[in-house]
């Protein structure tokens, strides 16, 4: 498996217990200490329901420290499956769909070329792999941080309008009145584009 160089962080897949053992702990700090979205555990490991088919992607700095995190699946049904009903409905036409899940960064490294770097890298993978189309959720008061950049192959968002009055949807949205939106990520089949070095 590939991996890229970015400023002082290197981006690349989790291939041993190590690194996996790192993002657990990276999605606990930030899916239970700070979005309070699962229960606590004295070993302070979050491992995913969908782990065993999970991807992951991580950004790596000072040689080994996990300073970053994204999990890619293509198998259905998603976790959006479970959150959006009908979400095929909201879908443009596509070839191969899969779900980009657990953007996590730590806080002292928290910038938006990271988050960039980790979405084009992925989505690279993504081309290669042969999938057109990704899905993604998240809060709209973050919207910033998903978008394509100059680095990140073309794209496509469409954000359908929340028709659930789940708590899950209110409670991601930060506040009542403006519900988060699921925003569909069409990626093109620029494969140069999406494998170019980010800047």
């Amino acid at each position: 498996m590939g991996s890229r160089p970015v400023n002082r962080y290197r981006i690349k897949f989790a291939e041993n217990a190590a690194e996996r053992e790192q993002l657990h702990r990276l999605n606990y700090a930030t899916f239970v200490e700070e979005i309070p979205q699962h229960a606590p555990n004295p070993e302070r490991l979050l491992v995913d329901r969908f782990d065993a088919e999970n991807e992951y992607v991580i950004a790596l700095a000072g040689g080994d420290e996990v300073i970053g995190m994204l999990a890619l699946r293509a198998r259905r049904p998603f976790s959006l499956d479970q959150k959006l009903e009908h979400l095929d409905a909201y879908l443009p036409p596509h070839r191969s769909l899969c779900e980009l899940r657990l953007l996590a960064v730590r806080r002292e490294h928290r910038h938006k070329a990271l988050f960039r770097d980790l979405i084009a890298f992925t989505a690279a993978h993504c081309v290669a792999a042969g999938h057109d189309l990704a899905v993604i959720s998240g809060t709209t008061g973050q919207l910033a941080l998903y978008r394509p950049s100059d680095s990140s192959p073309s794209a496509r968002w469409s954000a359908p309008p929340a028709r659930s009055s789940s708590r899950w949807l209110s409670r991601w949205s930060g506040c009542g009145r403006r519900p988060a939106r699921r925003s569909a990520w069409r990626w093109s089949r620029a494969r140069r584009r999406a494998s170019s070095p980010a800047r």
